[in-house]
């Protein structure tokens, strides 16, 4: 797990350290602290949303629409919906390597923060 977290934080770092360069053509504090909340946000966005998924609690809707609609026109029946795979088990990306890079980015950035005030 944390093999997988460090294979995720060191490319973003260099993402974050890049954005800065090419948006703002230095390397300032505040620049790195803005980049790096907005990037470090996007990483917890992501695996929030990967783990809601993956947790099941959209299966009932997804059994629900695919009772109500019908598909390449023609209605399912019931054994058929039973038979398909929950939403859930498609989601199988791991989200907590996601989730542990983003809250490592936002630690970094609070650090930053509480250096630069």
């Amino acid at each position: 797990m944390l093999k997988k977290t460090i294979y995720w934080f060191i490319p973003s770092q260099i993402v974050i350290f890049l954005i800065t360069i090419f948006k703002n053509h230095t390397v300032n504090l505040l620049h790195y602290i803005n980049i790096s909340f907005m990037l470090g946000g996007l990483f917890i966005f992501f695996g929030l949303t990967i783990y809601v998924l993956s947790s099941g609690f959209f299966d009932v809707t997804v059994y629900s629409f695919r009772r109500v609609f019908k598909v390449n026109g023609k209605e399912l029946s019931r054994e058929e919906v039973n038979e398909m795979r929950p939403f859930s088990e498609l989601v199988s990306f791991n989200f907590l390597p996601l989730l542990l890079n983003g809250i490592l980015i936002l630690a970094i950035m609070f650090i930053c923060l509480f250096i630069y005030y």
